[in-house]
């Protein structure tokens, strides 16, 4: 995709870009995932998603949601373009767009992806002492009474068998209110406690635990829990953020069946070593 760049930024348009990032750092500060307790670890451990209980700002919102649509149209104020996700073959499906690695094309992604209060949730959430970024996903489902954009049961780590060990876990960030109708996360609840084989065939057995949310809410999920949803057959858009994290001691393993995921291209390697510093930078280092 040929980058289509913004016109310069100005000193007012700069400031409030750090604005509405200050304000999701506010939230995640705050709110973001409530562990502060013994009590809400056990039930994240349990559970293996959890849900904030506040939601974004309205300005942040409609700021992330122009980024987004933006983005859709290839204009982006970032110094490279996402990459698109291409149906794999055979899978039927419309009404849909996904990107790889939007931090890259835009600025305010980029800065609440590599923000330290983020990363550092993530690693008491994942009980590491450093996190790298993984990546970071657009999703969005426009709506039609013929859409094909639903999303079938899986588990993150099913593609990220590349990775040494399931230690990463998933912020997804609701741009739109989301509902069965639309397509919100759905969780197979406990799914992240059982042996991993490297499929996913056993997802359809679990408790299924729909989460509709609020426009701006976030939540948080382990590589290892099953989720999926459903199409979006309403007349507005389903647009979520989401944003990867990984326990910054794990390392690439090539020749697993994810040896096509795009992170795989951008290690570059054959061999076993440590991430690349360039593509999967240290974002939180807490020792």
């Amino acid at each position: 995709m040929d980058r289509a760049p913004r016109t310069s930024l100005s000193h007012d348009t700069l400031a409030r870009a750090r604005k509405l990032r200050d304000d999701f750092i506010a939230l995640v500060r705050k709110d973001l995932v409530p562990i502060s307790d013994e009590l809400s670890q056990a039930r994240w451990a349990e559970r293996g998603f959890c849900t904030s209980q506040t939601a974004l700002t309205a300005d942040l919102i409609l700021e992330l949601r122009r980024r987004t649509e933006d983005i859709c149209r290839g204009h982006f104020d970032g110094a490279k373009a996402p990459i698109p996700y291409r149906t794999p073959a055979g899978v039927e499906q419309n009404n849909i767009q996904m990107y790889s690695h939007v931090h890259w094309a835009d600025t305010l992604i980029s800065a609440i992806a590599h923000d330290h209060s983020l990363s550092g949730l993530a690693a008491r959430m994942l009980g590491s002492s450093s996190i790298r970024l993984w990546g970071t996903s657009l999703i969005c489902k426009r709506g039609a009474a013929d859409a094909i954009n639903d999303v079938i049961w899986h588990r993150d780590m099913t593609s990220w068998q590349c990775v040494s060990h399931p230690r990463l876990l998933t912020f997804w960030i609701a741009l739109d209110a989301t509902s069965e109708a639309n397509g919100c996360m759905e969780y197979a609840l406990g799914s992240h406690l059982v042996p991993f084989v490297g499929n996913d065939d056993d997802l359809g057995r679990f408790e299924r635990v729909p989460v509709p949310m609020q426009a701006g809410q976030v939540s948080a999920h382990h590589c290892l829990t099953g989720h999926r949803s459903n199409a979006n057959r309403t007349e507005g858009p389903r647009r979520a953020i989401t944003v990867h994290f990984m326990d910054g001691d794990l390392h690439y393993v090539p020749g697993s069946p994810s040896d096509d995921h795009i992170n795989v291209w951008l290690q570059g390697k054959t061999v076993p070593s440590a991430f690349s510093d360039h593509y999967f930078p240290l974002v939180y280092n807490g020792t």
